[in-house]
């Protein structure tokens, strides 16, 4: 007389502890990289840190235009994908399990935990090349890693005012009135957290082409504490940046006439 079928032993779920262990380690990984921030005590880092994702979620996900065409196609490939796996995996491990003298089939669960490792997968994909990127960026760019700060800088106002802009046009997909209304946010979160008042002692003349879109500016102080000759006016056009004097700046307003705008 042959054996009956057994049913096939299913495999041993991970001892709770590990998913404790798990969690410890992201809390630990977090709170080292906070520490740095609350000794500093520079509470808009930590609040960029913390609620950063939040604030750029709801920017952009009122501004995302959805192709439905598109949408439902990946739903049908995603669902004939997923049906058609299922169903190979099942046979295969029915017929492995029969062989065995057993009876077992494949969970669908398993089907839906290996759908979403290989997303997760795929955003930590893009997540990489993000980075590579980024730091591809940083290395082919002419400015300094590092510079030696001595006491109040007007220039480093200007350049993180720059900076902070050009994020916000990122944002915003350069268009002008859009660009105003998330800078003027941002300055006030600022302002709310006693960073000081440094837009207010800037000027920044925007230029614009002909769809409303910001395709360079020029920025400089209203209060000059620099002799005529010094070069500390930022202008930048499209891919072109570069500091020059107080003479060069009547002739970069009318060579631009007709395109700037205050911001």
């Amino acid at each position: 007389m042959s054996p009956g079928h057994q049913p096939l032993e299913a495999p041993k779920d991970p001892p709770p502890l590990f998913g404790k262990i798990l969690v410890i380690l992201l809390v630990v990984i977090l709170a080292i990289l906070c520490l740095p921030l609350l000794v500093a005590g520079n509470a808009q880092i930590l609040h960029l840190f913390m609620f950063g994702w939040l604030e750029f979620l709801s920017r952009t996900v009122a501004r995302i235009s959805w192709n439905w065409d598109l949408v439902g196609m990946a739903a049908m490939c995603l669902g004939a994908l997923l049906v058609l796996t299922h169903g190979f995996l099942k046979w295969l491990t029915t017929q492995i399990a029969i062989s065995r003298g057993r009876v077992w089939s494949w969970p669908w669960r398993w089907t839906w935990c290996g759908t979403s490792s290989l997303g997760v997968l795929f955003l930590v994909g893009m997540a990489a090349g993000g980075i590579v990127h980024q730091a591809g960026w940083i290395a082919a760019s002419p400015e300094p890693l590092y510079e030696v700060k001595r006491g109040f800088s007007h220039v480093a106002e200007l350049r993180q005012f720059h900076l902070e802009l050009m994020m916000t046009m990122n944002d915003v997909n350069a268009e002008l009135d859009e660009t105003r209304l998330a800078l003027e946010a941002s300055l006030a979160r600022e302002r709310n957290l006693k960073r000081g008042r440094t837009a207010e002692r800037l000027t920044c003349l925007i230029i614009v082409d002909a769809s409303r879109r910001i395709v360079g500016g020029i920025l400089f102080h209203r209060v000059r504490s620099r002799p005529e000759l010094s070069q500390d006016i930022l202008y930048w056009n499209g891919s072109t940046q570069d500091w020059v004097s107080h003479q060069e700046l009547h002739a970069l307003i009318r060579k631009h006439q007709g395109q700037l705008m205050a911001l």
